[in-house]
């Protein structure tokens, strides 16, 4: 899905430079019907009706592709950031960012579904977890008090028992 985003601002930017072509053309043709006898009427609509039309719709077109590919850089950005991070906290990230929960989500989302980056959102914990990251995923019991931890602790990572303060190590064992 990622490549949609070469083609559509490929696309509209080369349909807004065709358009413009189209307009010196028609400018070239209403400046030479303009000098020819019998023929200034139509050298004047072409010069008067078509040539601002198509000239506005080129310009549409060149900024319309020129946005598109100010978002596919942004996406592309935003991918490469998370993918760095076995996880991070959604409003920490959206904190980086400048933006809402909401926008961040969903722009992580569209990341994910243009397939820039795999992962998904745990809402319990509301953060994003890169599978790279999460190849250790362990759920842990309190080795203090026998309380069961509601936060994940990744492989290699240390938790803190919500109930008796004591800290959790995370080790996967590997068969």
């Amino acid at each position: 899905m990622g490549f949609l985003f070469d083609i559509k601002d490929a696309t509209y930017k080369w349909l807004g430079i065709i358009s413009i072509i189209f307009v010196v053309v028609l400018v070239a043709f209403g400046l030479d019907m303009l000098r020819t006898p019998g023929k200034a009427d139509l050298g004047q609509e072409a010069l008067g009706g078509c040539v601002p039309l198509f000239l506005v719709v080129g310009i549409l077109f060149i900024y319309t592709g020129l946005k598109a590919e100010r978002e596919k850089r942004d996406f592309e950005k935003l991918a490469g950031y998370l993918k760095a991070y076995r996880r991070i906290k959604i409003p920490a990230l959206a904190s980086k960012l400048r933006l809402s929960e909401y926008e961040t989500e969903r722009r992580i989302i569209r990341c994910v579904r243009l397939r820039l980056l795999t992962g998904y959102i745990d809402r319990a914990s509301d953060e994003f977890f890169n599978p790279q990251g999460m190849a250790g995923k362990v759920l842990i019991n309190c080795p203090g008090c026998g309380g069961s931890v509601e936060q994940m602790i990744l492989d290699g990572e240390t938790g803190k028992c919500p109930y008796c303060g004591s800290l959790m190590v995370s080790r996967v064992e590997k068969i």
